[in-house]
């Protein structure tokens, strides 16, 4: 909950979208609950929905938030879990690196 607004402001809405695609899962949600909340909370970051967790459970095992960045070569470079300042400010930084 902490993170996703930061996402939106700084991520999301800074950086453009030909260079950049966010791509954010709704675990545990379908895509009805995913738009009600995000029009409820003002966010337009597109969320998928993952109702039945399998999307995620293909690559984790537990633990959110997670954030993933993939590169234009399709290797993950960055790997984080749960939400801190500093390491979104890492995150920003090495997004801003790649583009």
């Amino acid at each position: 909950m902490k993170e996703f607004p930061e996402l939106q402001k700084q991520v999301y809405d800074k950086f453009d979208k030909n260079k950049l695609m966010v791509l954010t899962i709704g675990r545990g949600h379908d895509a009805k609950a995913l738009k009600e909340w995000n029009a409820k909370k003002g966010y337009t970051i597109p969320v998928c929905p993952d109702k039945d967790k399998s999307i995620y459970e293909l690559y984790f095992t537990r633990y959110i938030p997670r954030t993933v960045l993939i590169n234009k070569e399709g290797k993950i470079i960055l790997q984080e879990v749960g939400y801190d300042k500093k390491s979104f400010q890492h995150l920003i930084e090495m997004i801003k690196k790649e583009i």
